[in-house]
Order: structure tokens, then C-alpha cells, then sequence
């Protein structure tokens, strides 16, 4: 970057720089505004957007992003992170143009290709996706966060021999902090397990627990307490409370699983592992409506989670809304039960506040004729469990449900509909209808 006066304008932006990359974002800021007054220059709108995007100042950022490109329409650091911007607010076609006139301008640009693989897996074009996560990865080999998009384009595409491999960049990317105990790989020992992701993913991966204990290890896992009452009930781990001593030997994350059991996705068999506590089973067929009717619960949208940015943006994806959810239950004649625990859900029977973990939601669901869901964590419990469930998805389906047909592996007494165009229920809603009506003709 050259200024006309190099020894001024030039060492505040290099100062800015070293401020934000030291996460120092708030005094990024204030050089990036100060170069700016003297010089207006691309790259440090470039610079003051992201840094403003980092205090979640977001409006101000956006501005920012366009007020840089209208000093250079071909500004690439521009285009790639504006588009990123873009898809977060799932503004993706906007994204898509940004990204498509980086991609003109500098067609072997790492951040651009990178960012293109993550749009296009964002946008439901996983064999798009996959060819630019490779180039990518060919520009800058071994970059951890364009490893870890390409062992998510792998998985996309049902790749589960070699997505793996590149999935063990995630916990660099997101940190996950070095244990002092060595990974275990097998043999007898006291194995630890850390849960790292959504509690979905711990239902799912708790499958492969008994296949640890055939392998030699004595299980504990470290998770949300809510899960300890089903895990101990179904004899798949031992649970670690407070108090408990920490005698172990090895460690494992839950997703370190994949790798160790996953590489053959397709052969899975698909069979219940979970079993709900006999009490709790009693409990919840005492507390039904009596009646003739079908049973059917009903999840139609996931955690809100509003303090993870990226986790919100998926779960509006991957949730319908309430009129959406209002419209499919219409003229069914079926018992409803709400299955969402943040919201209501007019014209069904509640038991939210009478739900503490997922023990006491197992009882619930053992004694419902049908599950109906959208992608939570709810789908794995009642696949889990083996209750018919319809799972309803978004357009991007999630890897996990390669190959995104009507039947995938993970449970055999699970449909699933996928949306045919983003944000377009009808499909999914048609087919779940389908499935519940067929309850009572």
C-alpha cells in the first residue's frame, strides 16, 4: 500500500493492522478512521469494516464495506468480505454477486475461493462447493479454516473416507483446547469425553460408546447434565458430575468419533440405542389427552441461540415459522403435542415447563404414534429411540443426512423431506401432511 506520505498515513494503517490482528478492534478502528481523513483508500475501508464487524457494530461495517468499494468497484479484500457479510444475513444472492466478480478478477485469490466454497455450501451446491474448497486448498495448502471447509465439502458429498482427515482441522479453527491427556486410539484405559458441538450431535454420536467400551475404554463423558438421565438410563456411558474424581487416562471429543467409527457413513445400520426411563414412559401416557386420536408432536423450530452469531443464522434457516407451522397441522385430525420448548404452538397439548432433561422428553416421545421435526436435536432423540419421525429439512441439508434422500443411515424409522428452493416449506409440509393423515385413513 503507498500513500503520498509515506511516513504517516502508511504507519498508522500499519499500526491498525497490528491492532486487530492482536483483537484489538476498537483502537483498529480509530487508526483505520484516522488514515482515512487524510487519505481514502480501499483497503482501509477494508480494514475499518472488519473492524467494525468484529464489535458487532454491523450497520455501521456494511456502510463501510460499500463506501470502500465505491472507491474501487474491483477491490477483492472488499468483495470476499462483504460477501461474507452478505451470506451471514442471508442476503446470498447479493453474496453471490460480490463473490462471482472476485472470482473474475483474481480466479486463484485463496480468501475468494474459500469464501465461494462456504457460499455454496450455505446454499445447498455441495459438488460447487467441494471443487472450490479444493482449489482453495491447492492455493494455500494446509490452511486450518479451508481445511476444515474441505472436510465439510467431503462430508457434503458423502466423501466420509477422507472428510474426516480434514474435519480434525475444526478444532483448530475453533480452538479447542489442548487436553494434557493423549488422544485415545484404543486399549484399556480411563477415556474422558468432552462434548464440543450441539447437544445433537451428542445423541447422535453416543451410539458409538459401546463400541469404545468393546475397544477397552472405561467411558465418561463431560456434557450438558440434561443429557446424564438418558445416557445412564440407556447404559451407553458413565456421566461426570461435580464432585466426581478425574481419574482418566485418555481423552476423545464426541465428533473425534467420526473419524474413529464414521469413515464407512453408509453402513451404519440405523437401530434404536436410547431407551426412556420406564417411570418417565408411565408418567406422560397418564398425562395424554385420552382419546382415539393419533399422537403427533410436533418441532418446528430449533434454539434461537442468540449469543452465537453463526449458530442463529442456521437455526433461521433450518426453522419454519409460526404460520408455517400453523399451516401444516390444519385440518388434521390428530392429538397435537407441542415439541418446541421455546414457543407455543396453538391447538396442542404443552408440557414444557414439565420437561427438565432429555430423560423425562424420551418418556414423552415413546408414547406419541409420530415425531415431526425440523433438524434439532429432537431428531436424533427420537431416532435414537426408534419413533416414527418425519424430519423436515432446510434446502442445505446437513451432511449428517447424506445422501439426502427419504432414508439415510442414521435411523432406520426416520423419514426425511428436504425443501426444493431455500426458505420453501411446501414440499416438506406436503410430505409431512402425507405421513400423518396416512395415520388415520
Amino acid at each position: 500500500m503507498i500513500f503520498s506520505d509515506p511516513t504517516s498515513p502508511d504507519q498508522i494503517f500499519q499500526n491498525a493492522k497490528s491492532a486487530y490482528d492482536s483483537q484489538d478492534y476498537e483502537r483498529a478502528a480509530k487508526l483505520s478512521t484516522q488514515v482515512l481523513d487524510i487519505s481514502e483508500h480501499p483497503l482501509v475501508a477494508n480494514l475499518l469494516a472488519m473492524s467494525l464487524y468484529r464489535l458487532e457494530k454491523f450497520d455501521f461495517a456494511e456502510r463501510v464495506f460499500y463506501g470502500g468499494l465505491a472507491m474501487d468497484p474491483d477491490c477483492v479484500p472488499l468483495l470476499a468480505n462483504l460477501a461474507n457479510y452478505l451470506r451471514e444475513t442471508l442476503r446470498t444472492d447479493g453474496a453471490q454477486e460480490m463473490l462471482s466478480r472476485a472470482i473474475s478478477i483474481a480466479p486463484d485469490n485463496h480468501q475468494v475461493n474459500h469464501n465461494y466454497a462456504i457460499l455454496c455450501l450455505e446454499t445447498g451446491r455441495f459438488e460447487e462447493a467441494l471443487r472450490y474448497a479444493e482449489k482453495a486448498d491447492q492455493i494455500m495448502p494446509n490452511h486450518p479454516a479451508t481445511r476444515h471447509t474441505l472436510g465439510m465439502a467431503q462430508f457434503q458429498n458423502g466423501r466420509f473416507d477422507i472428510g474426516p482427515i480434514n474435519y480434525e482441522f475444526r478444532k483448530e479453527v475453533f480452538h479447542r483446547d489442548d487436553s494434557p491427556l493423549p488422544l485415545y486410539v484404543g486399549g484399556k484405559h480411563k477415556v474422558i469425553i468432552r462434548q464440543e458441538q450441539g447437544l445433537g450431535d451428542t445423541l447422535m454420536c453416543a451410539r458409538w460408546f459401546p463400541k469404545l467400551a468393546k475397544m477397552g475404554a472405561d467411558v465418561t463423558l463431560v456434557a450438558p447434565t440434561a443429557l446424564y438421565g438418558l445416557l445412564e438410563a440407556s447404559g451407553l456411558c458413565k456421566v461426570h458430575r461435580d464432585g466426581d474424581p478425574e481419574e482418566f487416562t485418555h481423552h476423545l471429543w464426541t465428533m473425534d468419533m467420526i473419524r474413529m467409527f464414521g469413515r464407512k457413513w453408509h453402513q451404519m445400520d440405523g437401530k434404536p440405542y436410547f431407551v426412556a426411563p420406564p417411570e418417565q414412559v408411565e408418567r406422560f401416557k397418564q398425562a395424554l389427552r385420552a382419546g382415539s386420536k393419533p399422537k403427533v408432536g410436533f418441532c418446528w423450530s430449533g434454539s434461537s441461540r442468540t449469543n452465537d452469531r453463526h449458530a442463529f443464522i442456521i437455526d433461521k434457516r433450518r426453522s419454519m415459522t409460526i404460520s408455517e407451522a400453523v399451516g401444516l397441522m390444519d385440518g388434521l385430525e390428530v392429538d397435537w403435542v407441542n415439541l418446541t420448548r421455546e414457543l407455543g404452538l396453538p391447538g396442542s397439548q404443552d408440557f414444557s415447563a414439565q420437561i427438565g432433561d432429555f430423560a423425562e422428553m424420551a418418556g414423552l416421545l415413546m408414547n406419541l404414534d409420530l415425531v415431526v421435526t425440523v433438524d434439532t436435536a429432537l431428531a436424533h432423540l427420537a431416532g435414537g429411540l426408534g419413533v416414527p419421525t418425519v424430519c423436515l429439512h432446510r434446502y442445505d441439508m446437513c451432511w449428517r443426512w447424506h445422501p439426502y434422500t427419504e432414508e439415510t443411515p442414521l435411523y432406520s424409522n426416520m423419514k426425511h423431506y428436504r425443501q426444493k428452493k431455500p426458505f420453501d416449506w411446501s414440499h416438506p409440509v406436503q410430505e409431512a401432511r402425507s405421513a400423518i393423515s396416512g395415520l388415520y385413513n
